[in-house]
């Protein structure tokens, strides 16, 4: 029996937007795997302000995975 790793989801705090955009570039050239989605959501509080990345990155194909 194969098993292969298709795809993970994650989500990342970042403190202001653009440790958000570095973070994103930072995948992007990461060759080990495809950034499929990404979203950056502004979250607010009464005490604080943050940035919630939440990425996909796809590492194999379903229908020819390596």
């Amino acid at each position: 029996m194969s098993k292969y790793l298709l795809t993970i989801n994650e989500a990342y705090r970042v403190d202001m937007e653009e440790e958000s955009v570095v973070l994103i570039d930072e995948m992007k050239a990461d060759n080990s795997f495809e950034l499929v989605s990404y979203n950056v959501v502004k979250k607010t509080t009464k005490e604080d302000e943050y940035f919630v990345v939440k990425v996909k990155k796809l590492f194999n194909s379903e229908k020819a995975p390596v």
